[in-house]
């Protein structure tokens, strides 16, 4: 998973495959079929990868290693807001769609898991995992704010917590001038 585009992600993928080569044998011996996949996160930061590393050489040596490349902004959310577990919600908003309607059905999913699925704590890891995510796409802060109002996670958030201590600072400094 990377945030921007890498110049070097094929060479890195082949240094992977050369680190994991036990490994991936191992696994077509017992039946699996390995696969690699680099997952793109961020539009305004990703650079074209042709998703393959072919190196030639002499006396017939040759390297190659393809992989799929995944831009998460083509992908459909459904998938992951069908899940059970709500742990991949945070990722929502950078897929396709738009971006405030998929963060509101993403804090849905994180604040309506059963407790089984999603701890009250897990659930507040997820809020501010969804939260950062969100933040790369919407830059009004008012928005964001609006998005993830829900007091029953924000009034033990340390962070919502210190900034509404400081909004009452603020408040009685005004009203005293």
């Amino acid at each position: 998973v990377h945030l921007q585009g890498d110049a070097a992600m094929p060479r890195r993928v082949a240094e992977y495959f050369g680190f994991s080569l036990q490994a991936l044998e191992r696994a077509a011996r017992e039946g699996f079929q390995p696969a690699a996949v680099v997952l793109y996160l961020d539009r305004q930061l990703y650079r074209e990868d042709p998703g393959v590393f072919d190196l030639a050489g002499e006396l017939g040596f040759r390297f190659l290693a393809r992989y799929r490349v995944l831009k998460l902004w083509e992908l459909p959310p459904e998938p992951i807001l069908r899940m059970e577990s709500p742990g991949l919600c945070p990722f929502v908003p950078l897929m396709a769609g738009r971006v405030e309607e998929l963060v509101v059905r993403s804090v849905e999913k994180i604040t309506m898991s059963p407790e089984g699925q999603a701890s009250f704590h897990d659930k507040r890891f997820l809020l501010r995992a969804l939260s950062t995510m969100a933040q790369r796409l919407i830059k009004d802060p008012s928005l964001l704010e609006s998005l993830f109002s829900d007091p029953e996670f924000m009034e033990t958030d340390i962070f919502f917590l210190k900034g509404q201590k400081i909004g009452r600072q603020e408040g009685r400094q005004e009203g005293r001038q």
